[in-house]
């Protein structure tokens, strides 16, 4: 049997705590003792009861492992932590890795079953980060870096768009929501949030959701990690404690930016919210996204917001209006309180996420095709060919586009191997529109106007 115990320099030891005092006969077999060394436990007539040190901890390092392995036995309702026993390597049954993976691949499962229902039918980011980690803001960026998934921040709907422009245009403040502040540092352009063209506000639960995503309460000794099941595989992510120690140091960083930066403010207008009401949409989009929609109540108000399922609900319920943080960048940059330069660069990186309804141009594309330093099947280089071959988009802008994306290609330093595959990309895509096809059959008869005297990069697009 193993047993701790813990000296305590006291005359009333709590047993319940594994204490023993000091002046107990024990201890003063126990001091001085080293690991693997024996002791008398108790002294007996015929023989001793002896035991042998195991061990030997800072009770605070004891206790904290304590915690961590009997939270199950305690909270037996709590599912947020959970210690499964591994035999040793040369045991001939591995019962408890067996679960452990049984548990990382109906995991796996579930999320892959909670994205299909986010794609096709209207979940809220709270209801998907629920079954995939925390909250909206945990969902958002597992969306965006999840390729092939289109993060829903507006439904592109054309009188949606001139609604939350004019709303825009004139708000005086802009409530952050979860999701937009986990775009914000996606893109690392938290700097915007000390923008004075607007007051940017936060709900109160919003601000407390945003550092309970940042806590970790893990072992601070050692190295932690994380499994997955993709592609049929187990997986294991490691992160080394200098890895995330350096990573903590970021988190609060940018939570003190964060406070720095926005007003924390109380929600009480959802007072006045019908118990039910309040009650069914704070089960859809969290207690932070309600209280988001009620402060958005306020005349001169608008919901900063990356989840349009959020921003319909405020806006079919109580008048409220969202906008999505590409139109929030752009009115910045029209008020010349944000570059240009870092408008475009965002702007690319939004549309390399698959965030909805990304407005792309010539500059958009061509910061695109830097970034992906120019591969076609990279980010956001591949996403962005995508939305030119839209049957949504406009074909002379898309054609316009493609026009300044050669000029850029046989303007740069490319091996004509690399600036091939990349022409070869935006062909295949716009031959599938017939206007451009006929178009692109004009270009290439008038190729010699297009490349002048540069008759080798003719002979190569041709």
């Amino acid at each position: 049997d193993h047993k701790w115990v813990v000296l305590e320099d006291t005359d009333q030891p709590n047993r319940d705590f594994e204490e023993i005092a000091v002046s107990d006969p024990r201890v003063a077999e126990l001091i001085g003792k080293a690991v693997g060394e024996r002791f008398v436990i108790v002294k007996g007539q015929i023989r001793d009861r002896e035991g042998v040190v195991k061990q030997i901890l800072s009770k605070y390092v004891r206790r904290h492992q304590d915690c961590l392995g009997e939270v199950q036995v305690r909270f037996p309702e709590a599912h947020f932590a959970e210690a499964v026993a591994i035999e040793p390597d040369d045991a001939p049954l591995q019962l408890g890795l067996a679960a452990v993976f049984a548990s990382v691949q109906a995991r796996a499962f579930r999320t892959e079953q909670a994205t299909r229902v986010y794609v096709s039918l209207p979940m809220s980011l709270h209801l998907f980060g629920a079954t995939v980690g925390k909250n909206s803001y945990s969902a958002l960026h597992f969306i965006a870096y999840k390729e092939g998934t289109f993060v829903k921040c507006t439904t592109g709907d054309g009188e949606e768009n001139r609604r939350a422009k004019a709303a825009v245009a004139t708000a005086t403040t802009l409530v952050i929501d979860l999701s937009a502040i986990a775009t914000l540092r996606m893109l690392s352009l938290e700097t915007v949030l000390t923008s004075t063209l607007f007051k940017l506000v936060i709900s109160e639960s919003t601000w407390l959701e945003l550092i309970e995503t940042f806590r970790d309460d893990m072992d601070e000794s050692s190295t932690r990690g994380v499994m997955a099941f993709e592609d049929e595989h187990f997986t294991m992510y490691q992160e080394t404690l200098e890895e995330r120690k350096r990573r903590t140091e970021n988190d609060e960083k940018f939570l003190a930016y964060v406070q720095a930066s926005v007003t924390v403010s109380p929600p009480v207008q959802l007072a006045s919210w019908d118990p039910e009401a309040r009650e069914t949409i704070s089960n859809y989009v969290g207690t932070y996204g309600a209280e988001s929609i009620a402060l958005s109540e306020r005349e001169g108000y608008v919901l900063w917001t990356d989840d349009c399922i959020q921003a319909q609900l405020g806006a079919g319920m109580f008048g409220t209006i969202g906008a999505w943080t590409q139109l929030v960048l752009a009115r910045l940059a029209d008020a010349g309180q944000l570059s240009n330069a870092d408008y475009i660069t965002a702007t690319a990186r939004l549309v390399g996420f698959e965030f909805a309804g990304t407005y792309v141009d010539s500059a958009v594309l061509l910061v695109a095709a830097k970034q992906s330093e120019p591969d076609p099947e990279k980010r956001p280089l591949k996403q962005a060919i995508a939305v030119m071959e839209s049957p949504q988009a406009n074909s002379q802008v898309v054609f316009g586009m493609f026009r300044h994306l050669l000029a850029h290609l046989y303007a740069e330093d490319l091996s004509p191997l690399r600036r091939c595959v990349v022409i070869r990309a935006c062909l295949t895509a716009l031959a599938r529109t017939p206007i451009l096809w006929r178009q692109l059959s004009v270009l290439r008869q008038n190729s010699r106007l297009m490349f002048g005297l540069d008759i080798i990069a003719e002979q190569q697009f041709n």
